[in-house]
């Protein structure tokens, strides 16, 4: 990842072996294990800045550009469970970290995918210099509140005061704090280095969400009406998360069984990355392919993303969008097959394919094997909650055509003008 978004150019920050097991371990406790901990914060974000930017009109249309809009919610929400309240509705804090995002997007992928590798080291000295005011400002209230809350957590060891009893809040930062703390040690901890890299990282699991929650949703707006697509999946929705507690409990999510089809479908068409499990080839001889081609020590393989992701032997029809795809077909008592399934039943006594998306060898928009992406569980729940919520809650308009994806560096993405009408539907 470095070389392909020429991190070691742009950021002022030195990433070790022990950086990257802290933020394995890190996702791991955090967003998928202890994920109970955050959802009702999450759920309550979500769906409130849902409703500022899609607004609560139920009489008129809404026109919506998808792009900028879910990028507002998404980096609102993460900031709930990363920095907590105020900071995450700090309307100055936000509008600087939006600066900071689309800054610092542009900048990887001109210097890290479209500039020669040669070049990138004196593209990236003028890149530099807008990154860091730009950084400077957007960490300006952030950095402060991790010298406090670090400063907490080493006293309250030294007070021997358990993290059940911390007067501390729980979050993503605290927990990156504690984990550092853990397995670096007390000696070793950088407290420069730490907040440059807290600030960096508490983005990175939320960030792919918005290209894929807008492709679902321009998906499910430019689905046939007689497919019914979205009347299938607000079913579902109603049935599943009827409540307060099922909205706090993660484990509802699992049960939406069309919902997590129709975005795996997404990622298939619409991967984030085109290229996947890039890999340097580091044998000192080089490794030879069963076809006889050498590839030499130092070079670069990948494997095509969205040319595996639609190739008829994995996937028939492999250019076509199907929702229910990875819906197991099942067939009632009745004889009726994917029409007439009871949604309510639970998502344990079907026998499906797995919710949370595997990394395997044909379906890669997470990567693969060992290097996959360790918070793809997360952002698939964290869609599957931007999904349900919005068609819910909202009707959309149906478009007549999808508009087509555009291809930026390695990434696919929608395009900034996708826009979509929604409107506020009257719920009890």
């Amino acid at each position: 990842m470095n070389q392909n978004l020429s991190l070691d150019h742009l950021l002022p920050i030195a990433r070790s072996a022990m950086d990257v097991k802290i933020v394995v371990v890190l996702i791991n406790q955090f967003l998928t294990q202890n994920i109970d901990r955050i959802q009702s914060d999450l759920a309550d974000e979500l769906r409130r800045n849902i409703d500022q930017e899609f607004g609560k009109d139920c009489h008129n249309w809404q026109p919506v550009r998808l792009l900028e809009v879910m990028l507002r919610v998404v980096l609102r929400t993460s900031a709930r469970i990363s920095w907590g309240l105020p900071l995450c509705r700090d309307e100055s804090y936000i509008r600087s970290l939006t600066r900071l995002i689309s800054l610092h997007t542009g900048a990887m992928i001109m210097c890290g995918q479209l500039t020669p590798w040669f070049l990138q080291p004196l593209l990236s000295i003028f890149l530099r210099v807008p990154l860091y005011f730009v950084q400077k400002r957007g960490w300006a209230a952030t950095t402060s509140l991790i010298k406090e809350w670090l400063a907490q957590i080493k006293q309250e060891e030294k007070e021997q005061i358990s993290e059940k009893d911390s007067r501390v809040p729980y979050n993503l930062v605290t927990s990156f704090i504690r984990v550092s703390h853990r397995l670096r040690g007390a000696e070793e901890l950088d407290e420069g280095h730490l907040s440059a890299f807290i600030n960096f990282f508490v983005l990175l699991p939320f960030m792919t969400t918005v290209p894929s929650a807008c492709a679902a949703i321009l998906d499910i707006a430019s689905s046939p009406p007689e497919m019914g697509l979205h009347q299938q999946l607000r079913q579902e929705a109603a049935n599943i998360l009827s409540s307060e507690k099922e909205w706090g409990a993660p484990t509802s999510f699992k049960k939406l069984r069309y919902t997590d089809s129709a975005i795996r479908e997404t990622l298939r068409l619409t991967p984030a990355v085109l290229h996947a499990s890039n890999r340097e080839v580091i044998h000192p001889s080089g490794i030879t392919l069963p076809t006889g081609q050498h590839l030499p020590r130092g070079m670069w393989v990948a494997a095509s993303t969205f040319d595996i992701h639609t190739d008829e032997k994995f996937y028939p029809e492999g250019q076509s969008y199907k929702p229910y795809r990875f819906v197991e077909e099942q067939t009632n008592e009745d004889g009726s097959g994917l029409s007439g399934r009871d949604n309510t039943q639970d998502a344990s006594t079907s026998k499906q394919k797995m919710h949370m998306v595997a990394a395997t060898s044909t379906y890669l928009p997470f990567g693969s094997g060992r290097h996959a992406c360790p918070a793809r569980h997360f952002a698939v729940h964290f869609l599957k909650m931007i999904v349900a919520y919005i068609v819910l809650n909202y009707d959309i308009e149906n478009l007549d055509k999808r508009p087509d994806n555009m291809i930026w560096g390695e990434h696919m993405l929608v395009p900034p003008s996708a826009t979509v009408r929604v409107r506020r539907r009257k719920v009890n």
